[in-house]
Order: structure tokens, then sequence, then C-alpha cells
């Protein structure tokens, strides 16, 4: 099971927890996804309502599991496909962070790009190195 006591508070390299969260586990297998939400659940980062928990007053309207963690909800007819949607919101809700130490090489584009706009603009020839 996945124990999310070990993460740092803030998470690593100047990260948000929502992110740290969502690069490490989006890319995994379906139950290592189902287990680091069920962990987040039980830490107290959200709240998972399964339609079959027995307990009508509780029963989700949707008759679907509905997950809520770090104020993002999804559901889905399954716990798996609300596992999956919930992965699929937070990766459009969630922004991506900011690359700290680029590639060189695409520091390099993205000075030429600028000195072919710059020298666009003012009607002269760039000079750009190779």
């Amino acid at each position: 099971m996945t124990n999310l006591q070990t993460i740092p508070a803030p998470a690593p390299n100047g990260t948000t927890f929502a992110q740290w969260f969502l690069s490490h586990y989006q890319h995994g297998d379906s139950d290592s996804r189902t287990s680091a939400i069920r962990a987040a659940v039980a830490s107290g980062y959200g709240r998972w309502i399964a339609p079959d928990d027995g307990n009508m007053s509780r029963r989700p309207a949707t008759h679907q599991h509905e997950i809520t963690v770090l104020d993002i909800t999804a559901v889905g007819a399954c716990a798996e496909e609300a596992v999956r949607n919930w992965f699929k919101v937070a990766n459009i809700i969630i922004p991506q962070p900011v690359e700290l130490n680029p590639d060189p090489n695409t520091m390099l584009e993205i000075r030429r790009f600028a000195l072919c706009e710059i020298a666009s603009r003012f009607n002269v020839a760039p000079q750009v190195a190779a």
C-alpha cells in the first residue's frame, strides 16, 4: 500500500504536493494509482464515496464511485474508472511544474527564435550563431 506519510511538505524541488502526487503516480498501473488515491483519502487529502458502502445516507446521488482528492472530483461506474477519470481531470487542472534547469539545446532554440522575432520586428537580418 502507498504511504503518503513519507511525503515531505512542501514536495521536493519546489513543486506543490498536487504536482508531486500527479507526477509520481499518473503513469503507474491501475492498482498503484488506485492504491495512491486510497492512501490520499486515508491520509485526509480527500474522500471516496462508493455506491455500495451499505449506508444509504452516504450513497452518492450519481450511484457511482465519487472521488475527491486535492479538491479535484471525478466519478466512475467502478473504482478503476473513477480513479482513471480522476487522473484525467487532475492532468488538466494541476499546472505542470516549471523546469528550473532546462536543457541547453532547448535554451539555444529559444534564443534563436527570440532573435529572429526581434529582427523581423525591426526589419533587420538576425545575427544567429550556429
